[in-house]
């Protein structure tokens, strides 16, 4: 058998490093049309139903998505290593710092609809106060990330269909710090649609790679 040096079976493309250069949160109530694609025929993003608002900016570290996995083992008599493994949790969260104060996000980090806040007319004050027992609301939530290339745009996205608000971080008044809203939420599986999270991926940069046939997915027709 005649073997080859690495760079023989090494497959490489630079191209395929994805950043999320920038992106938003986007949020709606659980009763919200689900989302069902992402980009429409012009492999631009299509219009979100109605409900989804964006959080607006985050702090630098963007948002982080944390996956806890547990697993039940079987050991066997003579075998070292366990003969069967069984997934019995399998736990999605979504974690995002707010940075901008508007109503959309001081709901989540109240735990209320504060779009029912009403300004008081005279001197636009609103206040807001924190329920004696909070209701477990639930949200759909979509996270998009944007890269791009000589293409165009490329489209990073989560789709949490049924999700809710599950910790909140600190927060501080201190002088040269904005405000914080330190959120995390827990996914869990969607009755309807059977599942907790769904992942897309396009833009024209994203078709361009397809079509150049270096992902392993099917050209498009």
């Amino acid at each position: 058998m005649v073997g080859v040096a690495y760079s023989g079976v090494a497959v490489r493309h630079s191209e395929l490093i994805r950043k999320a250069l920038q992106g938003s949160v986007f949020v709606a109530p659980s009763t919200a049309t689900s989302i069902t694609a992402l980009t429409g025929t012009d492999s631009l993003i299509a219009a979100l139903p109605v409900g989804f608002t964006d959080l607006g900016y985050a702090t630098k570290d963007g948002t982080s998505f944390d996956r806890a996995v547990d697993a039940s083992e079987t050991t066997s008599w003579g075998a070292t290593d366990p003969t069967r493994r069984d997934i019995t949790s399998d736990v999605v969260t979504i974690h995002v710092v707010c940075q901008e104060t508007k109503a959309s996000v001081l709901g989540l980090y109240m735990g209320l609809d504060a779009t029912t806040a009403v300004p008081t007319l005279a001197s636009g004050e609103v206040a807001i106060a924190k329920p004696l027992r909070p209701l477990n609301r639930f949200y759909r939530l979509l996270t998009l990330g944007v890269d791009s290339n000589t293409s165009g745009e490329i489209y990073i996205a989560r789709y949490n269909p049924y999700v809710s608000v599950t910790s909140l971080g600190t927060q501080t008044y201190q002088d040269g710090e904005e405000l914080k809203y330190d959120i995390t939420f827990t996914a869990y599986p969607d009755a309807t649609l059977g599942y907790s999270e769904k992942m897309f991926y396009g833009g024209l940069g994203w078709k361009a790679l397809i079509t150049a046939g270096n992902m392993g997915f099917a050209a498009p027709a």
